[in-house]
């Protein structure tokens, strides 16, 4: 006797289905950006200052500037505190 198959269960498979269909895309579209030949770029989308992998993984300028702001912004504010720290230590 076949087993009945009830439509939420055809619902639910269909949408893991294409969920996971994406989620195989999506690694596969981060793959080719990793396997780039430049070695800075490799070394930035790997490091853990995420904000210098983010600059290379956006595909959208707008974000891509942003994270350069962020990021440039965040590297500055370091170099402020650093300095100071520096300063009142001499």
């Amino acid at each position: 006797m076949p087993a009945v198959v009830l439509p939420e269960a055809i619902h639910e498979n269909i949408f893991d289905e294409v969920k996971m269909s994406k989620d195989i895309e999506k690694s596969a579209k981060n793959e080719e950006k990793t396997q780039n030949k430049n070695p800075l770029i490799e070394w930035c989308l790997e490091t853990n200052a995420h904000g210098l992998g983010n600059i290379f993984k956006s595909d959208n300028w707008f974000l891509r500037i942003i994270w350069i702001i962020l990021t440039l912004a965040s590297a500055a504010g370091c170099l402020y505190c650093k300095s100071n720290i520096i300063n009142s230590k001499f």
